[in-house]
């Protein structure tokens, strides 16, 4: 048996002297102790076409590895050759820096030229190698999410058509050899399994063929769901409850939340997704999340949305603009000392309480929470800690969580 092919990771980034240390004391060492061979272009060796080289890599290597740093226009069209390709990039960038529109949505690791930054740099970059074939199975750069549903198969999915044919061929050998042993009494029982297992391959063969069709009629069907749910909730709500009587609103049933700001790892955030039973696009797509019928109630700038299966009272909107951590907390001040909606406890919700509005499908405006929420307010920040420089965030947009440095911008949706 030939030994087993060693995963492969292709670098790009700017070739500049300063930025040298980032590649030999973080990126190379991180793909090494996970397990990954390393290359980048420069360190090729003989005479090549180097367009033809990158290119080539590109398309071979089982995860890109891309440093943003500089927006040198070179790493920026690899970058995009590579998203075109399949999900497997990991974006890297100096803290320093802003990204374009067209990513910032998107997960990326900021890190700074220190000792301490690139040991804090490998140390993620491990864990998203690690974790490869978790996170690659969703989305995670913009060609791959909104490419058109008949678009050309990506490089994953024809991955699986080579062992789903010789699956398919060997069942049918297995049919034959069952039919030719028919006139020795081989039980019928084994000759109908033999025929059910092939159809059965045949069907999971015709579904990965239309693969694209298939999840164009599931976002479809999705988008019809959510408009029906949202006039279901437009008809309960014609008679407003008023405000000072929203603070007896109960529900029968209400799970325990944790109220109290902590400081979370990814494994801690893991756990508590599973545990609650919360669904999350790239560390729990089983779960269907939290039942929720919500009432919306109020004034024209002051609606809070109340109900659901927790009894959290929650701001429909929130703050107009993007607000870095420090601002939220001012927000949330502001919020209290003019008792918005009647109410001066108003605070930033935990990681739990705000991953508990989290819906399994997307709504009419493409956002993974109940329509009686307003849109604008597609990721927003919790009071939750990752680290001293970083807070968790919520992304609606993308039906995930994740930690960012605290002075990046987000949405605030205040709860009591």
């Amino acid at each position: 048996m030939p030994p087993k092919r060693k995963k492969m990771c292709f670098v790009i980034m700017p070739f500049r002297e300063e930025l040298q240390r980032v590649y030999t004391d973080a990126i190379k060492p991180a793909c090494e102790q996970a397990g990954f061979k390393v290359v980048r272009v420069d360190e090729v060796k003989g005479p090549f076409n180097i367009t033809r080289t990158i290119i080539k890599y590109l398309y071979e290597s089982d995860v890109v590895v891309a440093d943003l740093t500089d927006h040198n226009p070179n790493v920026f069209y690899e970058m995009g050759v590579a998203h075109a390709i399949a999900n497997k990039t990991i974006m890297i960038v100096e803290k320093t820096e802003k990204l374009p529109f067209d990513i910032q949505s998107y997960n990326c690791i900021f890190y700074r030229k220190t000792v301490k930054g690139f040991e804090n740099l490998g140390k993620e970059l491990i864990d998203s190698l690690e974790s490869l074939d978790e996170w690659r199975t969703s989305p995670c750069n913009p060609v791959q999410e909104f490419k058109p549903a008949d678009a050309a198969p990506s490089q994953d999915d024809l991955r699986k058509l080579p062992k789903a044919l010789a699956d398919l061929e060997a069942l049918r050998t297995k049919l034959k050899t069952a039919e030719a042993k028919l006139n020795q009494s081989v039980p019928k029982q084994q000759l109908q399994a033999a025929r059910n297992q092939v159809r059965e391959q045949e069907k999971k063969l015709s579904a990965l063929a239309d693969l694209h069709d298939a999840k164009a009629q599931r976002d479809q069907l999705a988008n019809e769901v959510a408009r029906l749910q949202h006039q279901i909730k437009q008809l309960r709500s014609q008679r407003p409850q008023p405000a000072q009587a929203l603070e007896s609103a109960t529900v029968s049933k209400q799970p325990t939340l944790s109220s109290k700001p902590a400081k979370l790892s990814e494994t801690a955030a893991k756990k508590m997704l599973k545990d609650k039973g919360f669904f999350a696009t790239d560390w729990n797509k089983a779960a269907t999340g939290l039942k929720h019928s919500y009432e919306v109630a109020g004034n024209d700038g002051e609606k809070v949305v109340t109900g659901g299966t927790t009894g959290l009272m929650w701001q429909q909107s929130g703050s107009s603009g993007e607000v870095d951590f420090k601002d939220a907390e001012e927000y949330i001040q502001e919020l209290n000392k003019g008792k918005h909606a009647g109410f001066s406890d108003w605070r930033l919700p935990t990681l739990e309480e705000a991953m508990s509005l989290m819906e399994p499908n997307k709504n009419e405006a493409s956002l993974y929470i109940d329509p009686a929420f307003d849109s604008k307010q597609s990721w927003i920040w919790t009071a939750d800690k990752y680290s001293v420089g970083s807070a968790w965030l919520v992304h609606f947009d993308d039906g995930y969580c994740y930690h960012h440095p605290v002075d990046s911008t987000r949405y605030v949706r205040a709860v009591r």
